[in-house]
């Protein structure tokens, strides 16, 4: 009897854009790295001066093995955007993007932020930081550190840091446009403020952490120590949100809020123009709004405020030490759960 064994191939196909992981030392290293079509995982070498924008583009992880940093030059100084994301994904571990801040040299009229996203999805994972980024002199419509436009998200995760930021416009840490997300899984926002100028839209001091015109929605980590300050001789003028200033969409589940100051109202959160906020969970605690409004949360413009739990407590205000409920508008707030104390009258209906 004849057998016949019929040999049979198995093909195993090539994994389709797969990952390439590229080392780089300079900035035109780079800058080519990110600009490339498809996935790569770009690992820093060194630290790297940045004196032009650079475009990021498909899907890219830059890990800074938490010593290296993507830095603004300062000898001259570098005026404008650090990371442009017009990619899939940005991947940001180990690596701080520092703005110079501190530095002597660098004036603050910098007219600039260290990261913007016009699509695409940001996430800032484990030790990745961003941090002294000054716009002090330049009325840049569009905070300090991370601005996100329609189409662009950003999840920010433990061990990430957004700190040290100053501008004076809305969002010295995070600004969101109408269109944008931004979501808060964990990680620290923190000693950021922002100091208002004059009358008229962001100018005024809003929003020392997060300003927020799109979508918000803070399930973890911390927001503490940002200032939204006024401005003025003699009776101090705006300031508000200390650590949040809403326009739209917030939804708080977790994570606390705390030792946020604004110089007129909203310690931890300033809402207006029919924006709508959700505490479901967390806690916003020991924030204070400089003896004026709401230490907690200020209602204003037909903006709606609904409490079903979480934490408002040992917040400080001349009025309304938890929340304050302003007459000048047709604010809405509903209590249906959650915990709300502290010395004062908690909640102020004007």
């Amino acid at each position: 009897m004849l057998f016949v064994l019929a040999a049979t191939a198995f093909l195993i196909p090539e994994r389709a854009n797969a990952a390439v992981t590229r080392r780089v030392e300079t900035l035109k290293e780079l800058e080519q790295a990110l600009a490339q079509s498809g996935e790569t995982v770009i690992l820093l070498k060194k630290d790297i001066m940045v004196s032009r924008m650079l475009r990021v583009k498909g899907k890219k992880t830059i890990d800074g093995d938490s010593r290296y940093q993507i830095r603004r030059k300062t000898k001259p100084v570098y005026k404008g955007t650090l990371l442009w994301m017009q990619g899939e994904r940005l991947r940001l571990e180990g690596v701080t993007l520092n703005g110079s801040g501190r530095s002597s040299i660098v004036s603050g009229d910098i007219n600039g932020r260290l990261l913007e996203t016009v699509s695409g999805t940001v996430l800032l994972e484990k030790k990745a930081r961003l941090c002294a980024n000054y716009n002090l002199t330049s009325f840049t419509d569009g905070g300090g550190r991370i601005t996100i436009h329609s189409g662009g998200k950003v999840v920010m995760r433990e061990g990430s840091v957004i700190s040290d930021n100053l501008s004076i416009t809305g969002g010295s840490g995070v600004r969101v446009e109408k269109g944008g997300s931004f979501v808060m899984e964990g990680g620290t926002i923190r000693d950021n403020a922002v100091t208002g100028q004059k009358t008229g839209s962001d100018f005024d001091g809003r929003g020392g952490g997060i300003h927020n015109r799109g979508e918000v929605w803070i399930q973890g980590g911390a927001i503490t120590g940002n200032i939204a300050r006024g401005y003025g001789k003699g009776e101090n003028v705006g300031g508000f949100g200390g650590a949040v200033y809403n326009q739209n969409r917030l939804r708080i589940t977790g994570g606390i809020i705390q030792n946020n100051q604004a110089s007129f109202a909203g310690g931890a959160v300033y809402t207006n123009e029919e924006s709508r906020v959700s505490l479901e969970g967390g806690e916003i605690c020991e924030n204070r709004a400089e003896d004026q409004r709401g230490g907690g949360i200020y209602i204003s413009a037909s903006s709606e405020v609904r409490v079903s739990g979480g934490k408002i407590w040992n917040n400080t205000a001349r009025h309304g030490s938890q929340i304050f409920l302003s007459s000048t508008s047709s604010g809405v707030l509903t209590i249906s759960g959650g915990k709300i104390n502290g010395a004062g009258t908690a909640v102020w209906n004007n």
